[in-house]
């Protein structure tokens, strides 16, 4: 993460493009939540390219655009594409570029077979964990880049992979353990696999990483003091939940109730709460909110990017520090998509 491949993406498909004959679209795949990150790039990197992202309410629109040819770049995320391979295997492209192509280290899944079914001229898989430790997943993804050189996976299985017997049951299998040969297997993938670091030496070129100049990272913990209010909510609901678990320790728990047990005991630690039938409202005052904005103020304009497992609480803290006249955005599952790409901008703009 972070070392640039989606930079190189874009470069490598501009160049396979320049060079082509015959000038098809790029079709890109990648995870949902990495749309706006492509937009971005693509804003930086190559502003005079048409991009159109597909819609998951409509589908349709998608179709009809790659059909008309309406776009230079087309974007789907994973999930989609077993939905519409049919009508993308009849298109050609120029590049299909896999983002996070290790989601298609699975060879029987439905996105991996329907992501070998496009044609295209290029190929070109991103990702950071292509396979792990087992090997086995690798070969999904060589046998799309290079289906000539890697047909055979209980081949590819029985070469690299480390395997020991198990019984169970009655009935006997095996099961992959490691890896073996794994000289001869990084020596094969050598001339079309390229591994870049953060701030070790990965090649040549980067002899301190490609991020050498990034500071150590420093972790530090705040212990919050709850305020009274919020402590006596806490304490009540903490003795109601140990004793609805001490009724029910003679039969099975539902995992589903805990967790959402849990999660409201956590909301009592982040604010007030006041109670709106089954939900939680959070409200001021919130001693975490207070030592959330110390921080900031001590951090003396510098920007920051915090994270919550609660919307709430980021809206709530939204409004908390404008009062006191620092910028805020929330980027959360409300953001609509259009807005998402200007909040990045700004931010990266330092605005």
């Amino acid at each position: 993460m972070g070392t640039g491949k989606t930079h190189i993406a874009i470069a490598t498909d501009q160049a396979w493009y320049d060079k082509a004959k015959f000038k098809f679209p790029t079709l890109i795949i990648a995870p949902l939540l990495t749309f706006d990150s492509w937009q971005e790039k693509y804003d930086m990197q190559d502003p005079d390219a048409t991009l159109k992202t597909i819609n998951r309410k409509d589908r349709d629109a998608f179709i009809k655009a790659i059909k008309a040819n309406h776009a230079d770049v087309y974007l789907c995320h994973w999930d989609a594409l077993r939905l519409i391979v049919d009508e993308l295997k009849n298109v050609t492209f120029n590049t299909v570029i896999a983002d996070e192509v290790h989601r298609a280290s699975n060879r029987k899944a439905k996105a991996t077979k329907a992501l070998k079914q496009i044609k295209t001229y290029h190929k070109l898989g991103l990702s950071g964990t292509a396979s792990g430790d087992k090997p086995d997943g690798l070969w999904s993804i060589l046998n799309w880049l290079y289906p000539k050189d890697f047909k055979s996976y209980w081949t590819f299985r029985k070469r690299y992979c480390l395997e020991e017997r198990t019984f169970a049951g009655g009935a006997s299998y095996t099961k992959i353990v490691g890896v073996q040969n794994k000289e001869e297997l990084q020596a094969l993938i050598a001339p079309f696999y390229s591994r870049h670091l953060k701030r070790e030496q990965c090649c040549e070129h980067h002899p301190n990483g490609v991020m050498g100049w990034l500071p150590d990272k420093v972790y530090t913990n705040i212990w919050v003091d709850l305020s009274p209010i919020q402590r006596k909510f806490y304490e009540q609901m903490r003795l109601e939940m140990v004793a609805w678990v001490g009724k029910h320790e003679d039969s099975p728990l539902v995992a589903s109730v805990v967790v959402a047990q849990m999660v409201r005991l956590s909301q009592m630690a982040l604010a007030t709460p006041a109670f709106e039938g089954d939900k939680i409202k959070l409200s001021l005052p919130s001693s975490k909110l207070d030592a959330l904005k110390e921080l900031i103020e001590d951090m003396e304009g510098k920007q920051v990017v915090v994270f919550s497992a609660s919307k709430q609480i980021c809206y709530l803290a939204q409004k908390y520090l404008e009062a006191d006249g620092i910028i805020v955005e929330v980027l959360s599952g409300d953001t609509p998509q259009g807005d998402r790409v200007g909040m990045v901008k700004r931010f990266n703009e330092g605005k």
